[in-house]
């Protein structure tokens, strides 16, 4: 009988005590507050990895824009800076892309040349679609310089995301200095032409037509080359209907194009 008083008792002081709680319930939640720690860490990291990874992608598009004709060791080390934008993070999971896009009078997008760092480039004469918020040219063909960056992350604890999330961005810019950026071991000397349409170089009004080359309107003529409407003009190379035909990829010239007028799209200038 006094042993059992005896464990009656201490079971009622047990239930009383206070003592230790604050202990216990430190242990009971540091567990889940780790792992809160850990995954706010890492997705932290991710963050500060993604805004840099944003402005990789506006720095490659803004100076690649400023050229007019582009080697392949001058792109190779606008490229290759885009690292000392991500540091003090690694630049290994990094892959950029910078490419030229060639727009006709028919609104089809087509590469011009692609250059990749640890990636691969875009296929040259590939059809890509344009976002919608993108206006049209005034004159065409016109060019658009594109831009990708994208990163691997890689958590360090498991608790953010499993596997490796790929963090990327991307942006269209219009040459600064010229209508095209000559990218001298894919185009040589010459931009390239943008996929031709049913309006092109074979249309209605080809080179030999009434508003050709030759015709009332051609090189020569008041409106071709030399006239007041000539290469720098607003009616383009060709006269008012270009060699190429009424809508031809050498139409409306590049006078007053995206190429001369030097601004960005969106807020990026």
């Amino acid at each position: 009988m006094r042993m059992i008083a005896r464990l009656l008792t201490l079971h009622r002081r047990f239930a009383a005590s206070t003592r230790g709680v604050a202990a216990i319930e430190f242990a009971m939640t540091l567990p889940i507050l780790s792992v809160l720690f850990l995954a706010a860490f890492d997705g932290g990291r991710a963050i500060a990895i993604y805004l840099k990874v944003r402005s990789a992608t506006y720095a490659l598009a803004a100076v690649t824009n400023q050229y007019s004709t582009i080697t392949a060791a001058d792109i190779s080390d606008i490229a290759g800076s885009t690292a000392l934008i991500l540091q003090p993070y690694s630049s290994t999971p990094e892959t950029v892309t910078v490419s030229q896009i060639a727009v006709n009078s028919s609104s089809n997008a087509t590469v011009a040349w692609s250059y990749s760092l640890n990636g691969t480039a875009l296929t040259a004469g590939a059809t890509v679609t344009l976002p919608t918020n993108i206006s049209t040219c005034g004159t065409y063909p016109c060019y658009l310089i594109y831009s990708q960056v994208s990163y691997a992350f890689s958590p360090m604890f498991g608790f953010f995301t499993s596997g490796t999330l790929n963090l990327s961005d991307n942006l269209y810019v219009t040459p600064r200095s010229s209508t095209c950026i000559i990218y001298t071991p894919a185009t040589g000397t010459a931009c390239a032409v943008a996929t031709s349409s049913s309006s092109s170089s074979s249309g209605s009004s080809g080179s030999s037509g009434s508003s050709g080359s030759s015709g009332s309107s051609g090189s020569s003529g008041s409106s071709g080359s030399s006239g007041s409407s000539g290469s720098s003009g607003s009616s383009g190379s060709s006269g008012s209907s270009g060699s190429s035909g009424s809508s031809g990829s050498s139409g409306s010239g590049s006078g007053s194009g995206w190429g001369s007028g030097g601004f960005c799209f969106f807020w990026w200038c």
